[in-house]
């Protein structure tokens, strides 16, 4: 296998020498693309989930891969074995893995969506989350947890502000990303530290 072929096709090298023609063909190399929807809870990322597989996108979400990957509990909330996680999922191309922990996956490319950290609180009090977990997702969107996660462990990462954006509308820039037009969403662009200054 040849790791400079391109994507998807046989890549056919020619040298010409005492007037021979030698010809060599390289191995079929297909390259499988894994993207991660991730972000914290409350960012919108079921939402824009629901509307991606709505246009036809391959959509796997993080709950549905933990199977027998419980390890236990913490503040109402399940610790799963990741690497068992990984061991166990066999994704095809093109397959968009959502969920707050999917970047910890093997994917090729983190897509972050992201939402100010004061309308993170406020759906999560709308949805009868504690205050003082509404506080810290809206704290941990602040300081870009998810953002420097995906960073540390993924090869291409992007950031999604959809604070404003309709789900069609951030639907529409995860698709951007996905067919490589990505480059204005790159993350570090996105600063929401005013939140912990006290200045929203």
């Amino acid at each position: 296998m040849c790791a400079e072929c391109p994507s998807g096709r046989a890549a056919v090298l020619s040298a010409r020498g005492r007037g021979e023609v030698k010809v060599f063909i390289a191995s079929f190399h297909y390259l499988v693309v894994i993207y991660a929807l991730t972000g914290v809870p409350g960012a919108g990322k079921s939402s824009v989930a629901d509307e991606l597989e709505r246009r036809g996108h391959r959509v796997v979400r993080f709950e549905s891969l933990i199977g027998d990957a419980v390890i236990g509990r913490e503040d109402d909330s399940s610790v799963v074995d990741m690497d068992r996680i990984r061991k166990g999922s066999v994704l095809e191309d093109g397959t968009i893995i959502v969920g707050h922990l999917a970047h910890e996956l093997d994917v090729d490319v983190a897509i972050v969506l992201r939402a100010r950290p004061e309308i993170i609180e406020q759906r999560l009090r709308a949805r009868g989350y504690s205050e003082g977990k509404a506080v810290e997702n809206a704290e941990a969107e602040a300081i870009d947890v998810i953002t420097i996660e995906s960073v540390d462990s993924v090869s291409r990462v992007y950031e999604i502000d959809a604070s404003e954006l309709s789900v069609s509308e951030a639907a529409d820039l995860v698709e951007e990303i996905i067919v490589g037009r990505g480059e204005r969403f790159t993350a570090g662009r996105i600063d929401f530290s005013s939140y912990i200054l006290g200045g929203y």
